[in-house]
């Protein structure tokens, strides 16, 4: 309970005021809950397991089978994770997370919350940026109804923009943390040049093509 309540103060308190967290739901009653409700609801409650942690429980199909709907359990968050990035910003991050239990549109519960988007390049300058993927339930556009979700992973997009863009991504993601999943700053200007030079690719390749038509 200890845990829970340093949680609770360093990160969570607005989320609780405002009724986003449910708080003591084990992993059956978050099941009964969700398999009624549309595909991409979800809630908040804490571990069972991990203490002073909070996890994410969502409804959705099974992308392995079709037809089969399933109750899935993030991997419970901690103090440390959300001193690299919310709570909010990273159900940002989760397209497939649609309506809070149990039935309001996560932007309208969590908006005021995230961190305003990055300012555009400066004197060449790219900055880099952490973001949470689910690569099972990756997806482009999020569906809009509790119909059956189409789930994608972009690796596997037929776009090759798309599958460079997460080829990026992911790279920023694992260089920006240390084995123990701390935020490592000696790392950021080696993953800024990394993403500077592969942005800059495109253009070189474009350039190229434009002295060889002329």
């Amino acid at each position: 309970f200890d845990g829970v309540v340093e949680l609770m103060k360093k990160h969570l308190k607005p989320h609780w005021n405002d009724g986003a967290i449910l708080g003591f739901v084990n992993k059956q009653q978050a099941q009964d809950m969700l398999l009624s409700k549309p595909n991409g609801t979800f809630l908040l409650r804490f571990s069972d397991s991990e203490i002073g942690g909070i996890t994410i429980a969502w409804g959705a199909e099974n992308p392995n089978k079709q037809g089969e709907r399933l109750v899935w359990n993030l991997l419970p968050y901690t103090t440390k994770d959300f001193s690299i990035r919310s709570l909010a910003d990273r159900i940002s991050d989760l397209n497939h997370l649609l309506f809070l239990y149990p039935d309001k549109p996560k932007d309208e519960v969590f908006a005021k919350y995230y961190t305003p988007p990055l300012s555009k390049a400066v004197d060449g300058y790219v900055k880099p940026q952490i973001k949470q993927v689910v690569p099972e339930f990756t997806t482009p556009t999020p569906e809009p109804c509790g119909g059956a979700a189409a789930f994608m992973d972009q690796s596997a997009s037929s776009s090759a923009s798309q599958s460079n863009n997460y080829g990026v991504y992911a790279s920023i993601t694992e260089n920006m943390l240390d084995p123990d999943g701390d935020f490592d700053p000696d790392d950021t200007m080696d993953v800024a040049r990394h993403v500077e030079e592969l942005l800059r690719r495109p253009m070189e390749a474009h350039t190229q093509w434009s002295s060889q038509q002329s």
